[in-house]
């Protein structure tokens, strides 16, 4: 099996990287056509990967001047476990002396049956972590740790700059996406 054959997820967007025709399936392979040809080492197979929950195979060959290299395939996959993801949309705003944090997980590639976007937290249970850093310290600490996607921060010092950055972690599988770009806020 070549380690260089591998999925990849992020926030359930499938791509098998290194190859030109992707194959994917359990039992019986399908072809993935519009990944033949190409130059690019990465295929997405997002749409051909939807059950989340289900274990799927890639295998890739390389084919040049009609000659085709041997099959390549992957280690088992199953999306669910593997994806990775990307930290909360996150909005602050200052109201009374206090930062109000609104927090959003990333949405998945799919939609439902009325046609809109689905988040994470249909399938995943997430934790939110927010953090602020005190610009004149430069030192980050921990404000909250649960399951509300809104959080306000009190007891703010007065004409002192803060940041804020927040994560998601996922208890089930003992893993955290990358903190969220810094909102930086001044307090009057």
């Amino acid at each position: 099996m070549d380690q260089n054959c591998k999925c990849y997820s992020i926030n359930s967007s499938i791509s098998l990287q290194h190859g030109a025709s992707p194959r994917y399936g359990q039992r019986q392979w399908r072809n993935k056509e519009d990944c033949w040809g190409i130059r690019e080492f990465f295929c997405d197979l997002t749409n051909e990967t939807s059950e989340i929950q289900e274990a799927y195979y890639g295998r890739v060959r390389t084919a040049a001047a009609g000659i085709h290299s041997a099959w390549t395939m992957t280690q088992r996959f199953i999306p669910w476990w593997e994806t990775k993801i990307d930290p909360p949309v996150m909005n602050v705003t200052q109201i009374n002396g206090s930062l109000l944090v609104i927090l959003r997980a990333p949405n998945i590639p799919y939609r439902n049956q009325q046609g809109k976007n689905v988040s994470m937290e249909n399938y995943y249970e997430l934790v939110y972590r927010v953090f602020i850093i005190y610009n004149s310290l430069e030192k980050e600490q921990k404000v909250y740790e649960g399951t509300h996607r809104v959080v306000e921060i009190e007891a703010l010092t007065p004409h002192t700059g803060y940041c804020v950055v927040a994560e998601i972690y996922q208890p089930m599988l003992d893993r955290r996406s990358q903190k969220s770009e810094e909102r930086c806020v001044e307090m009057p």
